[in-house]
């Protein structure tokens, strides 16, 4: 359940704690966003949310500047900060900003001057790279014919669940989510479009979307 685990002990994780977390949905995950990357071909890249930098690692020899936010200070980002709070220096000095599982975090309430500060930190016409859980239950295929772009089908998160579980899925809409995260798409209060409506109201356009395990993955563009 939820309070089993310390909501701030997620702040104090370590290089070794987020390498053993790793499973089969990161580097899906991961799979995405390097391929992404290295479609557009951004210069200068800021990821907001240290962790295992697999992305980072894969990538840095093909941009000029790789840079990492983060306000763990045991993860050694180059910038201590929290996402909260704006930094003027860095205000359109990216090409590309990744933000992958890190919004949920924090309250929805913070999400608008999250992506308002994302928003700021990316030159015109610059890209984000957005993940975020959703909390529906998905089956990954991979076939030879398949193996760059897996299929993803979703399933109703409660097909297998006992009869009490389902009453509290889906008569009352009361989803169990990451102890570690604040909401998840998909919770019982949170959808999909919640999230892409802030993303309009502070400035972005949707290049695309796409399904992943456990996650929705969006490509945005700063609107000129």
């Amino acid at each position: 359940m939820k309070n089993e685990i310390d909501f701030n002990s997620q702040f104090s994780m370590d290089y070794r704690d987020y390498m053993e977390r790793i499973d089969l949905s990161s580097w899906n995950r991961y799979y995405f966003l390097i391929k992404e990357i290295i479609r557009i071909r951004p210069k200068i890249v800021l990821e907001i949310g240290a962790g295992s930098e697999i992305v980072k690692n894969c990538v840095k020899g093909l941009v000029e500047d790789y840079r990492v936010m983060d306000i763990n200070e045991k993860l050694k980002p180059d910038i201590l900060s929290d996402m909260r709070d704006f930094r003027p220096e860095l205000k359109e000095k990216f090409d590309c900003l990744v933000c992958a599982e890190v919004l949920e975090h924090m309250p929805f309430r913070d999400l608008e001057k999250n992506l308002k500060n994302i928003h700021q930190y990316l030159a015109n016409s610059g890209k984000a790279l957005i993940t975020i859980p959703h909390r529906r239950a998905r089956i990954l295929i991979i076939t030879p014919f398949s193996y760059q772009k897996p299929i993803i089908l979703s399933l109703p998160f409660w097909l297998k669940s006992s009869p009490k579980s389902f009453y509290r899925q889906v008569i009352r809409g009361e989803m169990w989510i990451d102890p570690h995260h604040c909401w998840e798409i998909g919770d019982g209060k949170i959808k999909k479009r919640d999230v892409e409506d802030v993303m309009g109201k502070v400035g972005f356009s949707i290049d695309s979307y796409v399904k992943l395990l456990h996650v929705d993955f969006w490509v945005l563009s700063k609107k000129e």
